[in-house]
């Protein structure tokens, strides 16, 4: 039962019409989702990201644009390998599609992404064989609500509030931890639909991280503030890794050898240090590519190291 006496947070009553939309009102079976199957679920010709993508309005013109522009790849490779998430179904609604001579269909209006990824890999069996994984793929767990107003609260917590990426420190404090339990570069990339290689960076990074620690630099005594990608930056130069004389697992990613003394003098010229009272000499991340060059060459290095 509706109650119109609810008071938000300062005190304004809510109206009949965000009542109607609130993520509360929702009957028990509402709350559950149900399996459908994905030859039965439309992209959404209203998707908010294809605002600025020239297409017809056709499910094929919509899929077309998407693999070109959505970067679609990485979750192609998670869900053929893991299957679907049931923890995160998709979200439709019931409305007529003009393709469909305004027949009323399942339209995902959460999880189009998805959705064309599920559509790709069932549609390209000569590419995707393993009917194993295919066929867990064929039906997946959906909420269907009759109305989009009802899903409006949702979709715009989820996409300008709610969902937060992770800062590249906790990406590589998490890739770094599944290396440790044993998988490789390779297999987190394809459990986490994420590129190989922004994971080996993070990885590098976060072990390089762990080296300084055992040498006794820790980031809460940087001068100013310990930024992570610093650190990323300035280690994705091939002339500073040659420099830091670092090894690193080609599976795994992590440093297997490195010069620990010319990693402090990095760690102290990247973030300089209170207990020691330096300032960092690279003041704003900018810098860091000009650092890179004067590493690259041992007398500028030997300069630069005589006045700091």
């Amino acid at each position: 039962m509706k109650t119109k006496s609810i008071k938000k947070k300062h005190g304004e009553a809510l109206s009949d019409a965000m009542l109607d939309i609130a993520a509360y009102n929702r009957s028990e079976d509402e709350k559950r989702p149900k399996a459908h199957a994905v030859e039965k679920l439309y992209l959404d010709p209203r998707n908010p990201r294809l605002a600025d993508a020239s297409h017809t309005g056709t499910q094929a013109s919509i899929l077309r644009v998407m693999e070109r522009d959505f970067d679609l790849q990485p979750l192609i490779d998670s869900m053929y390998r893991n299957g679907f998430f049931w923890e995160e179904p998709m979200v439709a609604v019931i409305e007529p599609l003009a393709e469909l001579k305004n027949k009323k269909v399942l339209i995902i209006i959460e999880g189009n992404r998805r959705l064309a990824a599920l559509k790709i890999i069932l549609s390209n069996p000569d590419i995707y064989s393993i009917k194993e994984a295919r066929a867990r793929l064929k039906e997946v767990p959906v909420l269907v609500r009759d109305e989009r107003k009802e899903t409006l609260a949702f979709v715009g917590f989820r996409h300008i509030t709610g969902i937060v990426p992770w800062e590249s420190a906790a990406k590589a404090q998490y890739a770094h931890d599944l290396v440790k339990r044993g998988l490789s570069l390779e297999q987190i990339a394809q459990t986490i639909g994420d590129k190989t290689r922004d994971i080996a960076r993070w990885v590098r990074t976060q072990s390089l991280v762990e080296q300084a620690r055992e040498n006794g630099l820790i980031e809460s005594d940087a001068s100013k503030s310990f930024y992570f990608s610093y650190l990323l930056t300035a280690t994705d130069a091939p002339a500073t890794k040659k420099w830091l004389e670092l090894d690193l697992d080609s599976e795994s990613g992590l440093v297997t050898a490195i010069n620990s003394q010319r990693l402090e003098e990095l760690w102290l010229w990247l973030y300089g240090s209170r207990s020691r009272e330096l300032a960092p000499v690279i003041p704003e991340s900018r810098q860091i590519h000009r650092l890179n060059k004067v590493i690259g060459s041992a007398r500028a290095v030997q300069e630069f190291a005589w006045k700091r």
